[in-house]
């Protein structure tokens, strides 16, 4: 557990440019599964463990997409409880190859035709909320858990509105340029930290996330 959290902060170098304040990235991809979700799934089974909700040899469930899943059975493979996780064939076979790897149980629902749907996810929650009614079983239930919040007090308090060709362009740009391998999501951070770096000028410093390694990428459109 002690490898999860401590990412490094990195400096930026070249992208800010000049006459913008200092640009700093916490690169989550050092977590154990390359990703900040592992922050907050230890911290939603640290606040089970903490409430009695989760006992030893029990096990967890969860509807997946992947790197929460992942997350999640890396977390219950060290700590001793079983994995048994709901997604499909619509995300990609490296996260759920990754979650089996963990030891977790996987239940895969078919999509139509690879699409992710709203029919798909509830046909996923259903399916998880069965399972959480097993004995000594517990539901993270990830989008309604406090402890999933918990782990991200230190978010900025100001979001901007930023496009998807932004995002990727950064993200591409951030590999290329600075050396640091991310994903779409990190590109959006640091495009909007960039623009605050400009407009607060030198003198200052500012920090962003890069949330995970772009290794969970190559299968898309990101890095082609």
């Amino acid at each position: 557990m002690a490898t999860i959290g401590n990412a490094p902060l990195i400096k930026l170098e070249r992208l800010p440019g000049p006459g913008s304040a200092e640009v700093y990235v916490k690169y989550e991809g050092a977590n154990p599964t390359g990703s900040m979700k592992d922050r907050m799934a230890l911290s939603m089974i640290e606040g089970a463990e903490r409430r009695g909700e989760l006992a030893a040899g029990g096990t967890v469930v969860e509807y997946t997409g992947g790197s929460t899943g992942s997350s999640l059975a890396m977390v219950c493979a060290m700590k001793g409880y079983g994995a048994h996780f709901v997604s499909s064939d619509a995300f990609s076979k490296e996260k759920l190859q990754t979650m089996q790897a963990f030891g977790a149980r996987l239940e895969l629902i078919p999509s139509e035709n690879g699409h992710i749907t709203a029919k798909l996810f509830d046909l996923m929650v259903t399916r998880v909320r069965e399972l959480s009614k097993r004995p000594n079983t517990f539901w993270t239930d990830q989008f309604n858990n406090a402890d999933n919040r918990s782990a991200y007090h230190a978010m900025a308090g100001e979001i901007m509105a930023v496009s998807d060709e932004d995002a990727v362009e950064t993200a591409r740009k951030l590999a290329r340029i600075e050396g640091i391998f991310g994903g779409t999501s990190s590109g959006a951070n640091v495009w909007a930290a960039l623009q605050r770096a400009r407009k607060i000028g030198p003198g200052k410093k500012i920090v962003t996330i890069v949330c995970d390694s772009g290794l969970k990428y190559l299968n898309g459109d990101l890095y082609k």
